[in-house]
């Protein structure tokens, strides 16, 4: 099943919104890291894709990373991240 062109549409601007996001919050290179492993799974899940394209989802992940805007997470910060994440997508 593909994308809508609206789902492509969200997609592309919540995939840029969370690359400004991140590198704000945690620099360059733990970024490209984060979209390497999300290219990934969308390649291999495309229901991941369309959980992306969700305007619902959308929001929730950025009040997840306002909550660590501004901030430097530290190596065990990062478990506690990944777990709020999970549930997000459910």
């Amino acid at each position: 099943m593909e994308l809508t062109d609206q789902q492509a549409s969200d997609l592309q601007t919540a995939s840029l919104d969370l690359m400004q996001t991140a590198i704000n919050t945690v620099g360059v290179a733990p970024t490209i890291q984060l979209l390497q492993t999300i290219t990934g799974l969308i390649l291999q899940r495309p229901d991941f894709a369309r959980k992306l394209a969700n305007p619902v989802i959308q929001v929730r992940l950025m009040a997840l990373a306002a909550k660590y805007e501004g901030t430097k997470p530290g190596l065990f910060d990062y478990p506690g991240m990944m777990s709020e994440a999970i549930k997000i997508f459910g």
